[in-house]
């Protein structure tokens, strides 16, 4: 199976790359939602849903005083702030005792 964490951080890389854009963002892959960027009073705002989720409204980043997003000719990362629980993944022999 070789080293899977290993094995997530070259993915993540090639996926950031593909994008060209910065390796600080969690990625989260919502290529099942229907989505949109939309703005109101001056704030951007990220909309996706599908049949089995409502609809949900994140706060975009903003760069430059615009939402924050790279798109390809198939895909869009859009950057926006989600309140989610993240997972940090250590090397046990460097545990601070």
């Amino acid at each position: 199976m070789g080293d899977i964490v290993s094995e997530f951080e070259k993915v993540s890389r090639k996926v950031q790359s593909y994008f060209n854009c910065q390796e600080e963002y969690l990625l989260k892959s919502m290529t099942d939602m229907d989505w949109c960027v939309w703005e109101d009073e001056g704030l951007h705002f990220l909309k996706y849903k599908n049949y089995k989720t409502p609809e949900t409204n994140l706060v975009m980043v903003r760069r430059d005083g615009d939402p924050l997003s790279y798109r390809t000719e198939k895909y869009t990362l859009a950057i926006a702030i989600d309140c989610i629980k993240t997972g940090f993944i250590f090397l046990n022999e460097k545990e601070l005792k």
